[in-house]
């Protein structure tokens, strides 16, 4: 019993949630981390696709996810992988501009706030219904004020450039 409870008052932070340093962001919704324990991890933000390096797009949404994240401590909430092994989360890091702040600012809903990504639908019965609702309401904002992405005329979504330029 005694044995018990020194392991639940140790453990800090849940399976769900783990606490990582951001060491690479590889385009605009995934990236690679240190975790806490030392393992690497590479992570993909849940709900949300961002253009590709490589298409339109890509390499400024790359650089709205490293302004918030690079070399960033996180937090992230995931309860599942993706076929290539990434973590599917939502990622919370302190704001930039508030230094005493808690990481309250969620990585996914920032870049859909910035015309930095598409919100992914074909994946929100994986989200909850007020994730679901910010997410629409932040790429619906982004769209009608042409921010990042909906500048140009008509971008192209990021599911339908891949099926042009498979993954090698």
């Amino acid at each position: 019993m005694a044995l018990l409870v020194i392991v639940l008052c140790t453990s800090a932070v849940s399976a769900d949630e783990l606490d990582a340093v951001v060491t690479y962001v590889v385009d605009g919704d995934s990236f690679k981390v240190l975790l806490a324990d030392g393992k690497r991890a590479e992570v993909r933000l849940q709900g949300i696709d961002a253009p590709e390096y490589k298409q339109a797009y890509g390499q400024q949404s790359r650089a709205s996810l490293l302004a918030i994240l690079d070399q960033m401590p996180i937090r992230i909430d995931s309860k599942k992988r993706d076929r290539y092994g990434r973590l599917i989360a939502h990622v919370w890091v302190q704001p930039t501009d508030c230094k005493r702040c808690a990481k309250t600012l969620e990585a996914g809903l920032y870049q859909l706030t910035q015309g930095a990504a598409w919100y992914f639908r074909r994946f929100e019965s994986e989200l909850d219904e007020d994730t679901r609702g910010r997410y629409a309401s932040a790429e619906q904002e982004a769209r009608a004020r042409k921010w990042g992405l909906w500048a140009a005329e008509n971008p192209q979504a990021p599911w339908s450039w891949r099926k042009f330029h498979p993954r090698k």
